[in-house]
C-alpha cells in the first residue's frame, strides 16, 4: 500500500436555476407557467454533466491525454484485463482508441450526483495529482456552465427572432389602421 500513489478528490457544487424570462419560459395549457425545476430536471442536468460531449471538451481543455496519469491509462493494461480479453470477456487494449481510454479513465475518476431535496449538483473528480483533481472539477463546472450559456443564448435568439416577426406584423397592422 505504501507504493500506491495517494488519490486526491476535489468537489464542486452547482446550484441549478432555470434562468428563463417570461418570453422563453414554456407555458402549460392552463396559462400557468410550468414548475421551474423538478427532480427530473435536476437528474437531466446530472446526465448532461456526464455527457460525452462535455467529457471531450474537458479532456481537450485539460490536455488529459498528455498527463502522466492518463498516459498510463492509454499505454498500460493490467495482467488481469489482458487475461479476460484473451477469453473474450473484456475488450482488448489494442481495439480501443486513445481517446476512448482517456474518456474511460475520466469517467472512472468522475462522480456526479444530485444532493437530496435540493437543486444542488455535486461534481467529484479524483486524480493522483492534487492540481489535476482541482482543475478537473473546476473545468467540468466551467464547461457545463458554458454549455448552459450557449443553450440560453440560442433560446434568447429564437425568442428575439419571433418577437421581431411579431413586431413587423403589428407595424403593418398599425399602418393599415392609420
Amino acid at each position: 500500500l505504501s507504493r500506491l500513489p495517494p488519490v486526491y478528490k476535489s468537489e464542486v457544487t452547482l446550484l441549478i436555476e432555470t434562468g428563463e424570462s417570461d418570453l422563453t419560459r414554456p407555458v402549460s395549457g392552463a396559462g400557468d407557467t410550468q414548475e421551474p425545476l423538478d427532480e427530473q430536471a435536476i437528474t437531466s442536468q446530472v446526465q448532461l454533466i456526464k455527457s460525452r460531449d462535455l467529457a471531450r471538451r474537458v479532456a481537450d481543455k485539460l490536455k488529459l491525454a498528455d498527463t502522466p496519469e492518463y498516459q498510463k491509462a492509454i499505454s498500460g493494461q493490467s495482467f488481469f484485463n489482458s487475461l479476460l480479453a484473451r477469453f473474450g470477456l473484456a475488450r482488448s487494449a489494442s481495439s480501443t482508441s486513445a481517446e476512448e481510454k482517456v474518456l474511460a479513465h475520466y469517467y472512472a475518476n468522475l462522480q456526479v450526483y444530485a444532493i437530496d431535496k435540493s437543486r444542488v449538483i455535486a461534481i467529484d473528480f479524483s486524480s493522483t495529482d492534487p492540481k489535476l483533481a482541482a482543475d478537473g472539477a473546476n473545468a467540468i463546472a466551467t464547461e457545463y456552465l458554458a454549455l448552459q450559456r450557449e443553450a440560453r443564448r440560442d433560446t434568447t435568439e429564437d425568442a428575439t427572432r419571433w418577437l421581431e416577426s411579431e413586431i413587423a406584423d403589428l407595424r403593418e397592422k398599425v399602418k393599415e389602421a392609420e
